[in-house]
C-alpha cells in the first residue's frame, strides 16, 4: 500500500537558494484532504521540488479518484510570495484502498453506563467506552466532547494510554458534576472525537460519534463543598492558624474562590502557600491588606515549580490579614480540584537579614541595598522606626563585631 501520494512540481530557478512551496490536495468532489509544504535549497535551472501527501489522510477521506493540487504557493526565503496557482494539477485516478490504513483508526463499537466511585447512589462519571481496532501497538490519545441534545457543551474529556495489537476500548470518563449544574435531562451526545498517534498526528476523526442511552441530570453527583464553605469573600472568611498547619478546601463550583483570614505581628515573616494538589487542581493565591479589598501581593505558580502557589510576606503593621484562593481556570470544579492551604509565621531575628542564623557584615550590606532601594524588611528594621536607613545598617555591623547587642 502507498504511504505517500508524491506530487512532483517543476521550478524554473533564476537565483539559487532556498524557497518554500506548499499546496493543498482535494478529492474530485472539492472535499480539502491535506496540506503539505517543502522548504528546500534549489540551484538555478528546472528543479523539481516533492510535496509529500499523507496516504493515511487519503484513506481516511475513503473517496475513489483523481486528487487535485490547489492552491499552490511558491516563496523565497523571507516568505515574499514568488508565485501562485489556484488549480495547480490534477492527478491518475486512485483508490483510496490502495493507501496505507493508519496504525489505529474507531471501530464504530461504543457504550455508556453511570459510574459511582463514591458509594452514594450518584453517578460520578458518565462513562464512554470508545473501540478502537489498532493495527500497530503504541501509544494513543484520544480526545471527544459531551453535548446535550440541544447543541450545548456539557464536558470535554481525553485519554493517553498504551494500546495492544487488535480490538481494543478506550475510556472517556465526563464528570458528573459537570452533568449535574448542566441541568439537562435526556440523551447526551459524543462528539468531535479525535484519535492520534504519540506525536500527535491524526489518525482518525469522527464530528458525530456516538449518542447515550437517556439520564436524568439528577442522577449524577452534586458538586460536594468543602468543610470551610461558605467562604466565597472576605467578610465570611475563615480563621487559619500561623503554624503551618494545613486546612484541605477544594473548587465545588465553577469560579469557587476560598477566603481565610490570619493575625499576623509586626516584624514577622509569613510563608503562605499550597500544596498537595489533587488531578484537576491549580491554584492562584492572593494576600489581602486588614480592610479585606487592598491586594498586597499575588503568585499563581510557585516560582514556576508547579501548579501550587507560595508567598512569603514580612508583616509591617500588626492586623488580620486575609488571602484568598481560586482555581488558575475558574471554570474546573469537582472533586479532583482538592487542595491544602497553610500559613508558617517564622520568627524574625534583628540584624539577620539573610535569615541564615547568624549576624555578619552580610546582613549590613544587605541592609544599606535595601535602604538604597527604599524597600523595608522587619529583620533590617534594628532600630524599630519602620524605615531601613544607613543606621540599621551601622547597628548590624555594630552587632557583627560583638560591640553591640539589637
Amino acid at each position: 500500500m502507498y504511504d505517500y501520494l508524491i506530487i512532483d512540481v517543476g521550478v524554473d530557478v533564476t537565483t539559487a537558494g532556498y524557497y518554500g512551496v506548499n499546496g493543498e490536495l482535494y478529492d474530485s468532489y472539492g472535499d480539502y484532504i491535506e496540506y503539505r509544504s517543502n522548504y528546500i535549497y534549489l540551484n538555478t535551472g528546472n528543479q523539481t521540488v516533492q510535496l509529500d501527501f499523507s496516504g493515511i489522510a487519503i484513506r481516511q477521506n475513503e473517496v475513489n479518484g483523481t486528487y487535485d493540487l490547489r492552491y499552490l504557493n511558491l516563496y523565497d526565503d523571507g516568505w515574499n510570495q514568488l508565485d501562485f496557482i489556484y488549480d495547480a494539477y490534477t492527478t491518475t485516478h486512485y483508490n483510496y484502498t490502495d493507501f496505507q490504513r493508519p496504525p489505529a483508526e474507531f471501530s464504530d463499537i461504543y457504550s455508556d453506563h453511570g459510574a459511582d466511585t463514591d458509594g452514594d447512589g450518584l453517578y460520578d462519571y458518565l462513562i464512554i467506552d470508545v473501540g478502537v481496532n489498532v493495527m500497530m501497538a503504541g501509544k494513543y490519545r484520544m480526545e471527544g466532547s459531551l453535548y446535550d441534545e440541544y447543541g450545548h457543551s456539557i464536558e470535554h474529556d481525553n485519554s493517553y494510554t498504551y494500546l495492544n495489537a487488535g480490538n481494543q476500548t478506550v475510556t472517556l470518563a465526563f464528570r458528573g458534576t459537570a452533568i449535574r449544574q448542566h441541568n439537562v435531562d435526556g440523551n447526551f451526545y459524543l462528539r468531535y472525537l479525535n484519535l492520534y498517534d504519540d506525536g500527535w498526528n491524526r489518525l482518525d476523526y469522527i464530528y458525530y460519534a456516538y449518542t447515550t442511552s437517556y439520564y436524568n441530570y439528577t442522577e449524577f453527583g452534586d458538586p460536594i463543598p468543602d468543610a470551610y464553605e461558605p467562604d466565597d469573600d472576605y467578610s465570611v472568611a475563615n480563621y487559619i492558624p500561623v503554624d503551618g498547619a494545613r486546612q484541605t478546601h477544594n473548587f465545588h463550583v465553577p469560579y469557587d474562590q476560598d477566603w481565610l483570614k490570619f493575625s499576623a505581628m509586626e516584624c514577622s515573616s509569613y510563608t503562605i502557600e499550597t500544596s498537595d494538589l489533587r488531578s484537576d487542581s491549580g491554584t492562584c493565591l492572593y494576600l489581602y491588606s486588614t480592610d479585606g479589598t487592598t491586594e498586597i501581593c499575588h503568585d499563581d505558580d510557585d516560582d514556576g515549580s508547579g501548579l501550587a502557589s507560595k508567598i512569603v510576606w514580612n508583616c509591617s503593621t500588626s492586623g488580620t490579614y486575609y488571602v484568598m484562593v481560586k482555581h488558575f481556570s475558574p471554570l474546573v470544579f469537582g472533586p479532583e480540584t482538592g487542595y491544602n492551604v497553610s500559613v508558617t509565621a517564622k520568627e524574625t531575628i534583628l540584624g539577620d537579614v539573610n535569615h541564615d542564623g547568624v549576624i555578619t557584615p552580610a546582613d549590613a550590606t544587605i541592609a544599606l541595598q535595601i535602604a538604597a532601594s527604599g524597600g523595608w524588611d522587619p529583620a533590617a528594621d534594628v532600630d524599630g522606626d519602620r524605615r531601613i536607613t544607613s543606621l540599621d545598617a551601622l547597628m548590624i555591623l555594630q552587632a557583627a563585631a560583638g560591640a553591640i547587642t539589637l
